[in-house]
C-alpha cells in the first residue's frame, strides 16, 4: 500500500486507518518472512540445480550494467550450469561476429583477450567479464566437451560477416561468386568503422535496395548445397542489420529482441547444447510488453527476448534475475552512479528488508496469499542508471518476469579491464620514493625500516596487514617491523588475529617464561599460526622481556576459537567472589560450553532461532559476571569480564545472521586493552581486518561480501592515531588449504590489481609511504578505488590467486603505507 493511499484513508476513519495499517504491515512482514524462509545461499548448488531442473535454456539477467557483484554472481551461476548441469553454450548479448572470435579464444586459448575485450560492447569491458572469459578458457583446456560462445546480436555486424560469406561461396560454389558479389558489393562497409557505415546508411533516403541486396545474399547462400549453417547465419545477420536501421527507433526495439530470441533458438537447434543466455534483465525476463521509462524521451516498449523463448520452450526456458538493494554502478569509463535502496513500490524493496547479504530465491515455491499478491502485483523496478532516478521498468508481474532471483544487498562499480594510463607515473613515483628493504631476517639490523618512524608518527595503534596467512617472507618482515616498533618507538603490546583466551596463555609465557613455547604455539589451533615464524616471534618477545623492565605483552584480539579456558576462568572467579551466584552463572554457561569435536560446525548447523537462544545465554552470563561485587584485584576482574565478553563475541560472530560483530569485537578488545593495560599496540592481522577503510568488499569463489572491518572501526575511533600498513607480494608459494595445510604455488597477479602495479617498480622488496608528495596522476590513483589480492586460507587453486580479492574505495583511505615483497615461500608449518 502506498504512503499516499494510507494518508488518504486517514481522512475517512481512524479505525479504517488502523486496520489498513496493520494489514499492510502484516503483508510486508509475510513477504519478508517468506523470503527469509525460502532464501538459500548460492553455494547451496543443490537448491540452484533443483530450481533449474530440466530447463534447456537459462537466462541470466542483470538488473543494470556496471555492477561488479551482479557480474560475479552471474559467473558463479554460469559455473554451476557448466560444471554440474552440462550446459555447453553461452549465448551472449553481443555481436554474432565478435562471438565467433571469443569462441575461438575460449576453445583454443589462442588470441589476445585484451584485444577481444575491446571489441565487446562497452558494458562488457570490465575485469569481471574478462575473468568470466578466462574461466571458460581454463575450463575448456584439455576437454573434449568444450563450452561454446555465441553472440546473439547483429546491429554492429561488420566486415567479418561479409568476408566469410564471400569466402564460403568462393570455395563451395565459385560459379556463383560473381552473382554474390553483385549483391554484396553495394552493401559491404567501405571500412572497418562500422559506426561510420551506420551513419552513412541512416542518411540514405531509400533503404529498400540495401535490404533487397542483403536478402538476395542470404537467399543465394541458403540455396547452396552442403554444410552452410555458419555462413548462412552470417548472411542472416547482414539482413538483420539493414532491416534494423530502416525502422523507427520504437520499432527497432521490438525487432532487436525478436531477432536475439531467434538467434538463441537457431543456436539451440544447430548445436543441440543446453544454453546459458547472458544478457540484461530486460532481454532475459519473460515480459510480453516490457516498458522502460527514459525521461524526457518517450517510453521504450517491446516484447523481451525471454518472452519469445518462453512461448517456444515453455518451462524449458528459465529466467533468473540478478538484483540488488543499493550501491554504486559504473555508467562508463569515467562515470559512476549511486543507486539508493528501492522505493516501497519496486519489487526489490522486500528483498532488501530480508536482512540477508546474498541469496537465491525460487519464486515458484509455495507461498501464502500476501506473498502471492506481491508476486502477481504489477511490476516496477530499476531502469537505466544513466537516465537518472526517473527511469524505471514495468510491464506484467514479478512472477511472470522471473522464475528465480539472485539478490545481492550492496554492489560496487565494475573494474576496468583497460590498462591504467596513470600506471607508469605511479611506478616512477614508487621508484623515486620507496625505501628498499635490504633484509628479511628478523635478527638483522633494522636501519632499512627507519621510515617506519615517520609513517607511524604519533599512532597509538599500528595495523600490520598481510595478503595471505601463509607467506614466510611476510611474517618475517612483520617480525622485523614489530621489533622496530618495540625497540625504537616504545610499543609494548603485540596484538594478533588470534583468540583472546589462548592469547592470555601466550602473554603469560612472554611475561614469565611459564610453559614451553613450541607447545604453546602448537596450541594456537589455527594451522597457519603454528609455524616456525610465529615461534621465532614469540621467543623473541620472551627474550626481550628477560632483559627489560618495561615488558612487551601478547594480546589475542579475536574470537577465532571458543576455549574452555574462558568458562573455567569465569566459574573459578565466581566461586571465590560470589559463591551464591555460581549456580545461576553455571546454568547460563552450560548450554554454550564448547562441544567435543568441531564446535563451530555444530553451531553453524543450528537454525538462526536456535543460535539466538544460545546468544541469549551468553548475554545473560556476561551480564551476571559484570554485575558481581567489585571486590578483589581490578585486573583479575577485568580479565574475567573480558572472557565473558569473548564468549558473547564468539557466538555473535559465528551466527548465520552475523554482520561485523567479529570486527567490532576486535576493535573493542584493543580499546579495552589500552584502557586496562595501557601502551601502544602493533596489531597484526590480514589486510582485510587491519585496513582503515570504512567498508571493504571481499570476493572469493564462495561469494562476495561488503562489510566494516576492525581497522575501519579503529580509524573511526582513533583518527590519525591509527596507522594501517598493508603487505603484498608478487609470486612464489604459500602455505594454504584448511583441510590439508601445505605449500601451494601462486603466480603473478593479472593486470588491474594493486599487486601488479607494485610489481612493476624496481627492487625485490620495498616500503612506500602513501602520503609522500606526489604529482597529480599519482594522487588521483592513490585517492581512488583499489583492488588487491586477499588470499583466503582455503586457496588450493595453484594459480594467480586473483579469485580472492579485497576492494576499497580509496587506497590512502585504506592504508598509510605498503610493503611489497616480490617473491614468497611457504611459511614453515609444524
Amino acid at each position: 500500500m502506498s504512503h499516499r493511499k494510507w494518508i488518504g484513508l486517514l481522512s475517512l476513519a481512524m479505525g479504517i486507518m488502523l486496520l489498513t495499517g496493520v494489514t499492510a504491515a502484516s503483508a510486508g512482514s509475510s513477504v519478508r518472512d517468506w523470503i527469509r524462509h525460502n532464501a538459500t545461499p548460492l553455494d547451496d548448488t543443490a537448491s540452484l540445480r533443483q530450481a533449474v531442473g530440466d530447463a534447456q535454456i537459462v537466462g541470466l539477467g542483470e538488473s543494470v550494467h556496471g555492477a561488479a557483484e551482479e557480474l560475479m554472481l552471474k559467473r558463479r551461476t554460469m559455473r554451476v550450469l557448466v560444471e554440474q548441469m552440462g550446459f555447453r553454450s553461452i549465448a551472449w548479448e553481443d555481436q554474432w561476429t565478435t562471438g565467433l572470435q571469443v569462441n575461438e579464444y575460449i576453445r583454443t586459448g589462442t588470441g589476445d583477450l585484451q584485444a577481444l575485450m575491446s571489441q565487446l560492447g562497452g558494458q562488457w569491458q570490465s575485469r569481471e567479464v574478462a575473468d568470466a572469459l578466462r574461466w571458460l578458457r581454463d575450463f575448456n583446456a584439455g576437454r573434449a566437451d568444450k563450452v561454446q560462445f555465441v553472440g546473439v546480436e547483429y546491429y554492429l555486424t561488420g566486415l567479418l560477416a561479409y568476408d566469410a560469406v564471400d569466402a564460403y561461396v568462393a570455395s563451395s560454389a565459385p560459379e556463383r561468386l560473381a552473382e554474390l558479389r553483385r549483391h554484396l558489393k553495394p552493401i559491404r562497409p567501405a571500412t572497418s568503422d562500422i559506426f561510420a557505415h551506420i551513419a552513412k546508411y541512416q542518411k540514405v533516403p531509400d533503404k529498400q535496395p540495401f535490404i533487397d541486396n542483403a536478402r538476395k545474399v542470404r537467399d543465394l547462400v541458403s540455396s547452396l548445397p552442403g554444410d552452410k549453417a555458419i555462413p548462412l547465419n552470417h548472411a542472416r545477420q547482414i539482413v538483420s542489420f539493414y532491416e534494423h536501421y530502416s525502422l523507427s527507433f520504437a520499432d527497432s526495439l521490438v525487432y532487436r529482441d525478436a531477432r536475439a530470441a531467434e538467434n538463441v533458438k537457431w543456436w539451440r537447434d544447430f548445436s543441440g547444447d543446453k544454453i546459458a543466455y547472458w544478457a540484461a534483465s530486460p532481454h532475459v525476463a519473460n515480459a510480453a510488453r516490457l516498458r522502460i521509462a527514459v525521461p524526457p524521451d518517450p517510453d521504450w516498449v517491446f516484447p523481451s527476448a525471454g518472452s519469445y523463448l518462453r512461448q517456444w520452450y515453455g518451462h524449458g526456458y528459465l529466467a533468473i534475475g540478478f538484483t540488488f538493494d543499493h550501491g554504486t554502478v559504473r555508467i562508463d569509463s569515467e562515470q559512476t552512479a549511486v543507486m539508493p535502496p528501492p522505493p516501497p513500490d519496486w519489487f526489490e524493496h522486500p528483498l532488501g528488508k530480508a536482512g540477508i547479504d546474498e541469496f537465491v530465491l525460487d519464486l515458484r515455491r509455495p507461498a501464502p496469499s500476501p506473498v502471492r499478491n506481491w508476486l502477481q502485483a504489477p511490476i516496477k523496478t530499476r531502469g537505466l542508471p544513466d537516465r537518472g532516478p526517473g527511469s524505471y521498468m514495468a510491464g506484467s508481474t514479478l512472477a511472470q518476469w522471473f522464475d528465480v532471483l539472485v539478490h545481492r544487498q550492496e554492489v560496487t562499480p565494475t573494474l576496468s579491464n583497460q590498462p591504467d594510463n596513470r600506471e607508469q607515473a605511479v611506478v616512477e613515483w614508487i621508484n623515486r620514493n620507496a625505501t628498499p628493504l635490504t633484509s628479511n631476517d628478523p635478527g638483522d639490523p633494522l636501519d632499512d625500516l627507519r621510515p617506519l618512524r615517520r609513517i607511524a608518527g604519533s599512532a597509538t595503534v599500528v595495523g600490520l596487514g598481510e595478503s595471505t596467512h601463509g607467506s614466510r617472507e611476510q611474517h618475517r618482515q612483520k617480525h622485523r617491523m614489530v621489533r622496530f616498533l618495540v625497540e625504537h618507538m616504545g610499543f609494548r603490546t603485540f596484538g594478533l588475529e588470534h583468540d583472546f583466551a589462548h592469547g592470555v596463555v601466550l602473554d603469560r609465557y612472554v611475561m614469565t617464561g611459564e610453559g614451553d613455547p613450541r607447545d604453546l604455539v602448537a596450541g594456537m589451533g589455527f594451522p597457519f599460526w603454528v609455524t616456525e615464524e610465529m615461534l621465532d616471534l614469540v621467543r623473541w618477545m620472551r627474550s626481550y622481556n628477560e632483559t627489560h623492565h618495561d615488558k612487551v605483552r601478547f594480546l589475542g584480539t579475536d574470537v577465532i576459537a571458543l576455549r574452555e579456558m574462558s568458562f573455567c576462568e569465569i566459574t573459578t572467579y565466581v566461586r571465590r567472589i560470589a559463591p551464591d551466584r555460581l549456580a545461576e552463572v553455571e546454568r547460563e554457561l552450560a548450554p554454550i560450553r564448547p562441544t567435543p569435536g568441531n564446535h563451530t560446525k555444530w553451531y553453524q548447523d543450528l537454525s538462526p532461532d536456535e543460535q539466538r537462544k544460545l546468544i541469549q545465554h551468553a548475554h545473560r552470563a556476561r551480564d551476571l559476571v559484570q554485575g558481581l561485587p567489585q571486590v578483589g584485584p581490578r585486573l583479575e576482574r577485568e580479565f574475567v569480564e573480558q572472557h565473558a565478553r569473548t564468549i558473547v563475541g564468539w557466538y555473535e560472530s559465528f551466527a548465520d545472521f552475523a554482520r561485523s560483530e567479529r570486527e567490532l569485537f576486535v576493535a573493542d578488545t584493543i580499546k579495552w586493552w589500552q584502557r586496562t593495560i595501557g601502551g601502544t599496540i602493533a596489531y597484526s592481522a590480514a589486510n582485510i581486518h587491519s585496513t582503515a577503510a570504512p567498508r571493504v568488499t571481499f570476493r572469493s569463489p564462495g561469494g562476495i561480501r561488503t562489510a566494516e572491518h576492525a581497522g575501519g572501526f579503529l580509524r573511526e575511533r582513533l583518527g590519525e592515531r591509527y596507522v594501517s600498513i598493508g603487505l603484498l607480494f608478487g609470486h612464489g608459494a604459500i602455505s594454504s588449504n584448511f583441510e590439508r595445510p601445505g605449500p601451494h604455488p601462486i603466480s603473478s597477479p593479472p593486470p588491474g590489481l594493486l599487486d601488479t602495479t607494485l610489481g612493476k617498480a624496481r627492487g625485490p622488496a620495498y616500503m612506500i609511504d602513501l602520503h609522500s608528495p606526489a604529482p597529480g596522476p599519482v594522487r588521483t590513483w592513490r585517492e581512488g578505488p583499489s583492488t588487491m589480492r586477499m588470499i583466503h586460507p582455503s586457496y588450493v587453486d595453484d594459480d594467480d590467486g586473483s579469485g580472492y580479492t579485497m576492494s576499497v574505495g580509496s587506497l590512502t583511505g585504506a592504508f598509510d603505507a605498503l610493503v611489497y615483497l616480490r617473491t614468497t615461500s611457504p611459511s614453515r608449518l609444524f
